[in-house]
């Protein structure tokens, strides 16, 4: 009996398949759309253009009858439903409209599926027939997941991109290995910015993922405080999800002038202290240092930027020519006596601050055109009436980066000056600011 016992729990472990979740649009780019009589082409309040794909990594076709996908969506699959070996499917909140963004054969798309996917953090979960669960994924639109699947992972002031020119797609976030772990932020990257691959191989596959930052803080030395002040070493730690192929762990640094884009950069050899943790000291500066970091190593392909990602958004004109750029940092603040609840520091570079006074005072004022008297100046006006918009296009809503700073902690934001279209000045000494969605101020 135990022989026949031992048999039969083997015969159903080998039979049980292998089918697990390869690519998670839980954020797709939807600007809305309008027909020439005003009214939406879309309904975008009902998330329109999610998607979830599985695949069959095992040797032979799978019957799905019975199989469900449960969590933050539901979906039962038909009878009779079958996926061959190494083949996708792909499951939608809308299947018509996946299909025609993607350009797939007509009923190529399973759905639709009940519920959405969170914008911020969600989990969903396969399960065959007998109820076992074949795989389950927890997905975050923050660190250390890969931030730029979230949409593209921040509004396109910060990041430079015209959000319309990947309207109905965006970033999704696209498995690396089908063989490891399902919950490992590092077997999870965002797609290219050619968009999702529904139905088809994800852009970049490993059978083990590159390690990545999957925790990271800054401390004054001396008592642990994040409230760094002037003349304190600080102390930086990052511990990373895997040390298989890692190497060369350095902490790269540099203080940020915010009227100059070409810092020296300093580096220094991070310190093993077991179990994937290094740790390094940056030396104290003086009041008002904005302190940028980030982790570098090599993870079998020579040293490389590893934290923040190459799939967060780059945010801050910190590189060459201003080039947008992720970093970590802090924020060296000064001793003050105040009775104030709290003291807010914002820095701007004397181009942006121009650039912010030059968008409120053009001729003709905040329109797009001397034939376009009243329009406002907007980017979309713009380029509905195909001109050219840089950087430096006069915008009457137009923001310049910048940085926050309270409490030590330190915020690339954008700001203009604030009040209605026909009433805003430099003089009035007042200010809107838009901090990223992944890192809100209070």
């Amino acid at each position: 009996m135990r022989l026949l016992l031992c048999f039969l729990a083997f015969t159903a472990l080998a039979a049980r398949a292998d089918i697990v979740f390869t690519e998670i649009h839980y954020h797709p780019v939807e600007e809305p759309t309008f027909n020439t009589d005003g009214t939406p082409v879309y309904d975008l309040s009902n998330d329109i253009h999610e998607f979830v794909e599985i695949q069959n990594t095992g040797a032979s076709a799978v019957d799905l009858s019975g199989y469900v996908i449960s969590g933050g969506i539901d979906f039962s699959f038909p009878a009779g439903t079958t996926i061959a070996s190494g083949a996708f499917k792909v499951i939608a909140k809308t299947p018509a409209r996946i299909e025609t963004v993607y350009a797939l054969t007509s009923g190529a798309v399973l759905g639709a599926y009940t519920g959405s996917l969170s914008n911020n953090s969600d989990t969903i979960r396969i399960k065959n027939a007998a109820g076992e669960v074949l795989d389950s994924v927890t997905y975050d639109s923050k660190f250390p997941w890969a931030q730029s699947a979230d949409a593209m992972g921040a509004a396109d002031r910060f990041t430079g991109l015209t959000s319309s020119s990947y309207n109905f797609k965006g970033r999704s976030l696209q498995r690396v290995s089908t063989s490891w772990a399902s919950g490992d932020p590092a077997n999870w990257l965002a797609s290219s910015l050619t968009g999702p691959t529904p139905g088809s191989a994800q852009s970049v596959t490993r059978t083990v993922p590159k390690p990545v930052v999957t925790a990271q803080n800054y401390a004054q030395t001396s008592d642990g405080s994040i409230i760094v002040r002037a003349s304190q070493a600080v102390t930086v730690n990052c511990t990373f999800s895997a040390t298989s192929s890692l190497s060369s762990v350095t902490l790269e640094y540099f203080l940020d002038d915010v009227n100059s884009t070409t810092e020296t950069k300093s580096t220094v050899t991070m310190t093993d202290l077991g179990s994937g943790k290094y740790t390094a000291s940056i030396p104290g500066q003086v009041d008002k240092s904005i302190v940028r970091y980030r982790f570098k190593a090599n993870r079998g392909d020579g040293l490389e930027v590893v934290s923040p990602r190459s799939d967060d958004p780059q945010i801050a004109p910190v590189g060459t020519s201003g080039a947008l750029e992720a970093w970590f940092g802090y924020y060296v603040t000064p001793v003050r006596t105040t009775t104030n609840a709290a003291i807010y520091d914002l820095l701007i570079g004397t181009t942006p601050l121009t650039q912010m006074n030059t968008n409120i005072t053009q001729t003709s004022k905040r329109t797009t055109a001397g034939s376009a008297t009243g329009i406002p100046r907007d980017k979309e006006i713009l380029l509905a009436k195909g001109q050219t918009v840089t950087a430096t296009t006069p915008l009457w809503n137009g923001s310049q980066p910048a940085v926050f700073a309270c409490n030590g902690i330190l915020y690339d934001v954008h700001i203009r000056y604030h009040g209605s279209r026909y009433h805003r000045a430099a003089t009035n000494h007042s200010f809107k600011l838009h901090f990223l969605e992944h890192q809100k101020f209070n």
